[in-house]
């Protein structure tokens, strides 16, 4: 009696093939993950700019920013652990006119961050002053992009108006909002 081979694969050959496909699905989520980092880092930045540009046309019309201290912007939602002297900071948030005054006027929509839910950014401005900032960036290009931002500190994004002082927010500073020691 002669024995026909059979034909497919065996069981090992399968396994390997699996094996070799798991790990080259864990090489390329790796690789995505850190390009997603970096484009939503990207889309910060540009979000910020958006905003640092409506808030100049705002400035080039009533002449002062839109003002964050305390009963003179009702719309924005008032983080109390983020005042310092005299500042308070709006937090982004998808019901809350955050740069208040501005939109949709100077900006049709204020932007949100694209991970709203578990972050933010921040504003705070008054007459001849404001700052915005992405207390956070997540990729490793976004963070030396902050760190030669001009601003305090080096993990987070700031943009000030010409005029503002350099503030520095979070836990490394001796306040939770403090004036830089050099600006």
């Amino acid at each position: 009696m002669i024995r026909k081979p059979k034909k497919g694969f065996t069981l090992v050959e399968l396994l390997v093939t699996i094996g070799i496909i798991g790990i080259l699905a864990v090489i390329a989520f790796v690789s995505l993950n850190g390009a997603r980092q970096r484009a939503r880092d990207s889309k910060r930045i540009d979000d910020l700019k958006q905003v640092q540009t409506a808030l100049e046309m705002y400035y080039d019309d009533k002449k002062v920013y839109p003002d964050t201290l305390a009963g003179t912007a009702p719309s924005c939602v008032i983080e109390p652990s983020y005042t310092a002297e005299g500042w308070n900071w709006c937090l982004s948030s998808r019901d809350n006119p955050w740069v208040p005054l501005i939109s949709p006027a100077y900006i049709p929509t204020l932007p949100l961050d694209p991970q709203h839910r578990a972050k933010f950014y921040i504003y705070g401005g008054f007459t001849n002053n404001y700052k915005l900032l992405i207390p956070y960036m997540e990729s490793g290009t976004g963070k030396s992009l902050a760190s030669k931002d001009g601003g305090c500190r080096a993990n987070q994004y700031e943009i000030y108006s010409p005029t503002a002082a350099k503030w520095c927010y979070g836990p490394t500073c001796s306040n939770p909002i403090t004036k830089c020691d050099t600006p």
